[in-house]
């Protein structure tokens, strides 16, 4: 697994992770996923999205308890098709 970006916010982070699913035949899945600690060592994880075939992308702050996403199309045979651009709203809280 690969950390492909990183937002800290007041409380908590969002990070796009890509995961090599590993095996005879290699696929590629990136997770959206917001994290927050609970407890020390402890945290609370929710998962926003997941795009798989996606191998690449970018994460940067939009707004106020807003990231955004950015995966652009991947290269011919890749099996990923579309370009993706979208703004997530996070809940700053820990009730998930």
């Amino acid at each position: 697994m690969e950390e492909l970006g990183r937002v800290d916010q007041h409380g908590y982070s969002v990070q796009l992770v890509l995961d090599g699913c590993g095996g005879a035949v290699v696929g590629f899945m990136i997770f959206l996923d917001q994290q927050m600690p609970l407890l020390p060592g402890l945290y609370v994880k929710r998962s926003l999205d997941a795009f798989d075939g996606a191998y690449q992308g970018c994460l940067t702050v939009a707004g106020p308890n807003e990231v955004r996403v950015q995966i652009p199309k991947g290269a011919e045979g890749s099996g990923w098709h579309q370009e993706i651009d979208r703004v997530y709203r996070l809940k700053p809280h820990v009730y998930f």
